[in-house]
């Protein structure tokens, strides 16, 4: 094995979900025989002094989370320190930290998935459980619309349904719409995964 060591930080409430363990197993079977891991454990420093005495040697640290507010007050701790992050998670970061990103192409996805629906026919597509808070819903409808336009079809604010934060008022508006639909009207729904 090489000398080569990878440091990442891990936000604790991460490691108790189910896709932590897909996401370290995948990880871990990457860097086999090329280099070892180090968990960095974030919980032994403060944010008084961060990173600046946690022994770490190289200028880039992996650093991975669900929520966005952790992930940036771990960006600027690091920066502080003169490491640069590279967030691997599964929307882009909001911050005004210098980090590089590794994240899923909400925009795009949407893009190809709703143009894929376009190709089948269907020309009323509606957009379930968009939260206007979630970067990642506000790509994936940035690429809905654009396959939209793209295709000629005029994007409704009737067929996006809002999740405000109540997923039952947003399924029951969308019920309330499916159930006076008549037998000839297609309605065809793109879910936007949001974990």
């Amino acid at each position: 094995m090489n000398n080569i060591i990878v440091n990442m930080v891990v936000e604790p409430s991460y490691t108790a979900s189910h896709w932590y363990g897909s996401f370290m197993q995948g990880v871990t079977e990457s860097l086999k025989k090329k280099a070892s891991l180090n968990i960095i454990n974030y919980d032994r420093y403060n944010h008084n002094t961060g990173f600046s005495n946690a022994g770490i040697k190289t200028r880039n640290v992996l650093v991975t989370g669900t929520s966005s507010l952790w992930i940036s007050k771990m960006a600027a701790s690091l920066n502080a320190a003169g490491i640069h992050p590279v967030i691997v998670c599964s929307q882009p970061p909001d911050s005004k930290s210098n980090m590089s990103y590794i994240a899923f192409n909400h925009s795009n996805a949407a893009f190809k998935m709703t143009k894929y629906l376009i190709s089948l026919g269907k020309k009323h597509i509606a957009f379930f459980g968009m939260n206007p808070d979630s970067l990642a819903d506000k790509l994936k409808y940035e690429g809905y619309c654009m396959a939209l336009d793209e295709s000629g079809i005029k994007a409704s604010q009737d067929d996006i349904y809002i999740n405000n934060g109540c997923i039952h008022e947003c399924v029951t508006r969308l019920l309330g719409k499916i159930k006076n639909m008549t037998q000839y009207y297609v309605q065809t729904i793109m879910l936007p995964y949001t974990s």
